[in-house]
């Protein structure tokens, strides 16, 4: 990760790691082992629930300051223990959503929120419309 980092650095580039597949205390642990300033995280609110890593409010707590990008995204736990939990319309699942929206604020978080949608489709289409009027209700509440 050091040797990507740096490369990237050297690029004027910064390198984003996705949170999910790792706790959010490993992923702090593999920020601050690498030792560049331009490491951050990207945390994908529902990957952490997807993966049954933790939740994205907790994560804020421990990798906030390191959070340069946003995926919002929602979902449930996995229940089954060969598969992943399941993704579904933002608002919907255990993502939440009003106490990110204000974690972020707290960190005076201005970067980018992409929606994810993990289908296809009309299905698609009409929950990213959704789910855009619904976050910037809640960003407009947190930040204002």
């Amino acid at each position: 990760m050091h040797e990507v980092g740096a490369h990237c650095r050297a690029n004027g580039q910064t390198f984003l790691m996705e949170a999910g597949q790792e706790t959010p205390i490993t992923l702090l642990r593999a920020i601050e082992d690498a030792g560049l300033d331009n490491i951050g995280v990207n945390l994908d609110t529902a990957n952490l629930i997807l993966y049954g890593k933790g939740e994205p409010v907790g994560a804020l707590d421990v990798v906030g300051k390191h959070v340069r990008g946003l995926h919002a995204k929602d979902g449930h736990y996995p229940t089954d223990p060969k598969h992943l939990g399941q993704e579904v319309a933002i608002g919907t699942g255990r993502v939440n959503f009003p106490a990110v929206m204000a974690g972020l604020r707290s960190l005076n978080y201005a970067g980018p929120i992409t929606i994810e949608r993990e289908i296809a489709g009309p299905r698609q289409e009409a929950d990213i419309r959704a789910s855009k009027v619904y976050l910037e209700r809640l960003i407009e509440q947190a930040y204002h």
